[in-house]
């Protein structure tokens, strides 16, 4: 599953790369994240979890966020034998504009076992809603702060 678009940020490229390595946003942006742990500067273990009817399904993955400056990676990867495997990357290129900084990014997602026959049960376009949505949470995240 492929999934691209931009958003408009009101911070500098620099704010935006120290939260994409800050567990507490990280925690705050990934959908159905528990609660993220740093490992080293630019790696980290989240934990997701989601009710589906009456069960409760749950994860850990490995996620990493990499590069300088107007150039990052994000990769999410992890997965047990209940829920299946996530493997996702997105390229994120960070570009200012006065006050703002255009954020643009470009991935993919591939999902096995039970989150690919949720993904499947889903409406069209999930990845590219579940990726847009990530990065408007950063945007709510990093505008709400105090100046």
């Amino acid at each position: 599953m492929q999934a691209n678009g931009n958003i408009r940020i009101a911070a500098s490229p620099e704010t935006i790369t120290a939260a994409l390595r800050d567990p507490a946003v990280l925690a705050a942006i990934l959908p159905a994240c528990r609660g993220v742990t740093a490992q080293e500067r630019d790696a980290f273990t989240a934990d997701f979890a989601r009710e589906v009817g009456r069960m409760r399904l749950g994860l850990s993955a490995r996620v990493r966020v990499a590069g300088e400056g107007a150039v990052q990676v994000l990769e999410i990867e992890g997965g047990n034998l209940l829920t299946g495997k996530i493997a996702a990357r997105c390229d994120i290129r960070l570009a200012p504009r006065g006050a703002e900084t255009r954020l643009d990014w470009d991935g993919s997602v591939t999902l096995q076992g039970l989150l690919r026959k949720l993904a499947e049960t889903a409406a069209p376009g999930t990845a590219d809603r579940v990726v847009s949505a990530l990065f408007y949470r950063l945007k709510q995240q990093l505008e709400s702060r105090p100046a």
